[in-house]
């Protein structure tokens, strides 16, 4: 795990006001399809 994800995991758990499960799941998908270029 890099460090720039621990500090998103850590910033998400901290301002769950910001986000929500449906919002999580795209950026999943969208980081899934920048890895496969």
């Amino acid at each position: 795990m890099t460090p720039v994800m621990i500090e998103t995991i850590m910033f998400l758990k901290t301002n769950r006001l910001f986000w929500n499960s449906k919002l999580d799941a795209s950026a999943i998908r969208e980081a899934h399809t920048d890895e496969r270029g």
